[in-house]
């Protein structure tokens, strides 16, 4: 019997989601929506995770393939600020994928 499961995915789990942010955030959020979806048989939450999706991508991948609010991220408590404006640019980009292509 998995409803104690049911229950943490759909009770705890799925209000945390972060979809509605804007970076990889979004990304992670909608993957666990979408998974969180399938697992319980929700095709009304698996719509909304796939219209989400959708829009994330068509907002973060810029015309030259490019995620803008990735590439730009720095080592600092300023995402996309700081002397090392960048560094972190590639690893967050993959970060945003992983998720991004799962889901």
């Amino acid at each position: 019997n998995d409803a104690s499961f049911r229950r943490l995915l759909t009770g705890i789990a799925l209000p945390l989601s972060h979809s509605a942010r804007k970076n990889n955030h979004g990304n992670w959020g909608v993957l666990l929506e979408a998974s969180i979806a399938a697992y319980v048989g929700d095709r009304e939450l698996l719509a909304r995770a796939r219209a989400r999706w959708i829009a994330l991508l068509e907002r973060q991948v810029d015309a030259d393939g490019v995620l803008g609010l990735e590439v730009c991220r720095s080592d600092t408590n300023d995402y996309c600020g700081g002397p090392h404006q960048g560094i972190n640019g590639l690893s967050y980009t993959h970060y945003t994928l992983l998720p991004a292509t799962a889901a």
